[in-house]
């Protein structure tokens, strides 16, 4: 088998707390000819070839500054949730200000089918809370494509099984490869 050397290093967006945080645990020599660090901050957008991302705070390990994204491209945008729990209020008061409607939403669902997550992970009910909050807000809508991703064994699911839950809240379910065109 035969494999293309790439040359350029692996681009990681981080916040400065998230980089600190690393180079704690990777050492002081890391090597950044594999690995390019590029520090953000929530509320900074930034953009990287063709899309313009805006990180917004998440609720997570608060020792890395979390934050989750809005990914806009050729006039279309997603957010994209994951690790994160019901978003904090400096979150909701930018989302607000927000003047476009999402194509795409992709929430965190750790918690898949049991109740009530709401720091750090969703589940399935508070992923409705945010859905709701978001259409209520006026950035999604009916015609907003919902996927759940970011599952563990901590939702005591199979994915046949979380399938058959998610569609009860409206929702579709992600899968390894899956490729979304919207």
């Amino acid at each position: 088998i035969a494999y293309d050397i790439v040359e350029e290093p692996l681009n990681i967006y981080v916040t400065e707390a998230g980089y600190n945080k690393a180079l704690r645990q990777l050492g002081e020599d890391m090597n950044e000819t594999r690995v390019k660090f590029h520090k953000i901050a929530p509320f900074e957008p930034f953009d990287v070839e063709d899309y313009h991302i805006i990180p917004l705070a998440a609720d997570h390990d608060s020792s890395t500054n979390p934050v989750i994204y809005i990914i806009e491209k050729g006039g279309k945008s997603l957010l994209y949730a994951h690790d994160t729990g019901i978003f904090p209020d400096s979150t909701w008061d930018y989302l607000e200000k927000y003047n476009k409607k999402f194509e795409l939403i992709s929430l965190d669902c750790t918690g898949m089918a049991q109740k009530n997550w709401r720091r750090s992970h969703l589940c399935l009910n508070t992923d409705k809370e945010v859905y709701d909050r978001l259409t209520e807000i006026g950035v999604c809508d009916k015609n907003t494509i919902v996927y759940v991703n970011h599952f563990s064994h901590n939702g005591m699911l199979t994915h046949k099984e979380l399938v058959v839950e998610a569609e009860k809240y409206g929702f579709l379910v992600t899968y390894d490869s899956l490729e979304v065109v919207f």
